[in-house]
């Protein structure tokens, strides 16, 4: 006969064992829930959705202020028209077409630019670029307009 003290342990034993493989069990499931998250949260793009999230925008490429041919002012998302346009580079685009509407679908990424201060301090350089981040748009299908191409992405288009 099990002693009490070895049987609270026992128990303890069994219950932590229950819980983690139930966690394992879920993730393998495609559970949705907080517990089978492996994946930290994306930050927030400049769209207003996470970064990462597949989108479908649409815009003319921006002509106002310090803005290169890759700009594009976003006035659509999906079928949600923006109180205020927002610009957003097209990372993957070689130049998009003056006054003709875009559409493409893809999503938002970002990176890293210049050198952070404590690195520049420590090398007793001058940036070159500011530290920050910055977003950017992958598309990964043109809608509109058809001639213009977009760089790194063969097949068929996604749905």
């Amino acid at each position: 006969m099990m002693h009490f003290r070895h049987a609270r342990w026992y128990f303890i034993g069994v219950a932590v064992l229950a819980v983690t493989c139930s966690g394992c069990i879920c993730a393998r499931r495609g559970d949705k829930s907080p517990r089978a998250v492996t994946q930290p949260d994306a930050p927030i793009g400049r769209l207003g959705y996470p970064i990462g999230t597949y989108l479908t925008i649409e815009g003319v490429r921006a002509e106002q202020g310090k803005v290169g041919v890759r700009t594009l002012l976003v006035e659509k998302i999906g079928e949600r028209r923006l109180a205020s346009p927002t610009q957003v580079w097209i990372e993957n685009c070689k130049q998009l077409p003056e006054g003709r509407r875009c559409i493409l679908r893809g999503y938002e990424s970002g990176a890293w630019l210049g050198l952070p201060p404590e690195v520049q301090k420590a090398m007793h350089s001058e940036p070159q670029a500011l530290w920050g981040f910055q977003l950017y748009f992958i598309a990964v299908y043109v809608e509109s307009p058809k001639d213009l191409e977009i760089e790194g992405w063969p097949g068929p288009p996604p749905q």
